[in-house]
């Protein structure tokens, strides 16, 4: 009654219950929400609306050293300090949500988690995560963003390349839910949230 009530109908179901609606227009939207907030058999109610990842190109030459991690003035994470009890550990398993990663990295590629049902769960080709933007297993990262994240989380430490990333052993899922613009949906981040939360 509330669908037909704003002329919307559902277009995904996401496995949590989640309904991604499709609105006869976009001006819409802002009634149809009210209405569905106001309405005590709907849960939430909120625009699929874009996601933007945030400009991270930086450009000071001094970027590189991590000064995050490890810095003279002590304004850091104190990383080898942390390092100097543990490195991490290969048992955790961490969902990055975003570009997806640089296939060609050893820095990352050595850390990917793979999956025991692959092939087997309702995603063909995921080996080592989802594209929700595509829905295929090619997790390959066309903006940078996602390597981006990906290299400071959990690049491999102490193997003479590139980065050290914050947690040198643990695996990475990768789900790629932002395209080669950086944007994606909401209704995609809720399905590769879902997807790491069932895998794992």
């Amino acid at each position: 009654a509330a669908l037909r009530a704003v002329k919307g109908r559902v277009v995904e179901r996401i496995p949590d219950g989640t309904e991604v609606v499709e609105l006869p227009s976009v001006g819409a939207t802002t009634a149809a929400l009210g209405r569905f907030q106001a309405n005590p058999v709907v849960a939430y109610a909120e625009p699929n609306a874009r996601i933007q990842a945030a400009a991270l190109i930086p450009d000071d030459p001094y970027f590189s050293s991590q000064w995050g991690l490890d810095s003279a003035n002590n304004i850091d994470i104190d990383a080898p300090e942390a390092w100097s009890i543990t490195t991490g550990n290969p048992s955790v398993i961490v969902a990055v949500i975003d570009t997806g990663i640089d296939l060609n990295n050893p820095d990352l590629t050595s850390r990917l988690w793979t999956n025991p049902t692959a092939n087997s769960d309702g995603y063909p080709g995921d080996v080592h995560g989802w594209n929700f933007v595509s829905d295929n297993g090619n997790i390959q990262d066309d903006n940078n963003h996602g390597s981006h994240v990906t290299g400071i989380l959990a690049g491999a430490g102490n193997n003479g390349l590139g980065i050290a990333g914050v947690d040198w052993n643990a695996q990475i899922m990768v789900l790629k839910v932002l395209g080669a613009d950086g944007s994606g949906s909401i209704g995609d981040a809720a399905n590769a949230i879902v997807f790491a939360v069932v895998c794992c």
